[in-house]
């Protein structure tokens, strides 16, 4: 799907804000905007480039679509820039499988 097609996917946050279920940020937690804010702005919860609001990483937003659609812009962003994992990372039991052979190949000398 392109992203000019996405559309959000919505329900109630408990503290006033809206889950955005098809936004999955890199720890697998979903979206979550909100306009619960002194100022009443619409804003990323949990956008890291903000330390306080009013001050420069506080990104506000028109209305509800326009803060879900920054975030997944974001949240593509950061994906985007991970590391790859290593082949280790990826298939930890290939390590083991080789220490598994590193033994038995010792056993095998002793013998």
């Amino acid at each position: 799907m392109k992203n000019s097609d996405w559309k959000p996917e919505y329900s109630r946050w408990r503290h006033g804000g809206w889950y955005v279920h098809n936004v999955t940020h890199l720890n697998g937690g979903c979206g979550c905007v909100s306009r619960n804010y002194p100022d009443k702005k619409w804003r990323i919860v949990c956008d890291p480039r903000r330390d306080e609001l009013g001050k420069q990483g506080d990104f506000t937003f028109p209305n509800r679509d326009a803060a879900a659609r920054a975030e997944l812009d974001l949240v593509n962003e950061l994906k985007a820039n991970q590391p790859s994992p290593s082949l280790e990372e990826q298939y930890p039991l290939n390590r083991y499988s080789q220490l598994l052979t590193a033994e038995q190949t010792v056993e095998g000398k002793q013998e």
